[in-house]
């Protein structure tokens, strides 16, 4: 077995010790206390390897961030096609992310604590950039459709494309980060679930750029 670590690209090294870290920072409420000797333990590799791609737990959970916005912006390009007017893309693009925090809910989570805890501009390491660099695509992939639709006719013109990028997305996400937090509360309280929460959020972002 150690021979055949020792085999491992630094890559499928990374891989693992990501993979390991999801399992024990991104499941539970006391997945956080999770210390590095644990995150080495859990991923079958010593602490002195795992200190050697990572200076601490904050590095780790911006790589979870980055590997979490990689995944969500490539889906996101596979549900876009040039066929579809910039209102549509929008949309699809909306749908995908709830899509996304359905099925990826360890990389939404990520993608959370990153939004959350990371200042861009007062971020200088090498994950945190990284990550910054994959938000930055998935927000370019709005402010693509907001200026589609402008030129289709679909999108209202006057709208500046990134400031609506990021509004819309934020609303989303906002309603997204609650359902993740308070789900069993909504339910039993109101009888809500995430389809009665995101489809006429989608829809209120939708209304609020639509040309008339």
């Amino acid at each position: 077995m150690a021979e055949k670590r020792r085999r491992l690209s630094a890559e499928e090294r990374i891989e693992m010790i990501l993979d390991a870290s999801e399992r024990m920072l991104l499941s539970g409420p006391d997945g956080a206390a999770a210390s590095m000797s644990q995150l080495a333990k859990e991923a079958g590799l010593s602490k002195g390897l795992l200190y050697h791609y990572f200076k601490d737990k904050a590095d780790i959970y911006n790589a979870l961030s980055q590997r979490g916005l990689r995944r969500l912006r490539l889906l996101i390009e596979g549900r876009l096609s040039d066929g579809q007017t910039g209102l549509e893309q929008l949309e699809q693009i909306g749908r995908t992310y709830v899509e996304f925090f359905e099925t990826h809910p360890s990389d939404f989570d990520a993608i959370a604590h990153f939004e959350a805890f990371v200042p861009a501009a007062n971020e200088d390491e090498a994950y945190a950039e990284a990550a910054e660099g994959e938000a930055a695509g998935v927000f370019a992939f709005v402010a693509s459709a907001l200026e589609k639709g402008q030129t289709d006719g679909t999108v209202r013109p006057g709208l500046d494309p990134v400031r609506t990028a990021i509004v819309a997305w934020s609303q989303l996400h906002g309603v997204l980060h609650t359902v993740r937090l308070k789900r069993a509360f909504l339910h039993a309280t109101y009888g809500l679930g995430l389809r009665e929460l995101t489809e006429p959020a989608i829809e209120m972002i939708l209304r609020s750029v639509r040309a008339v």
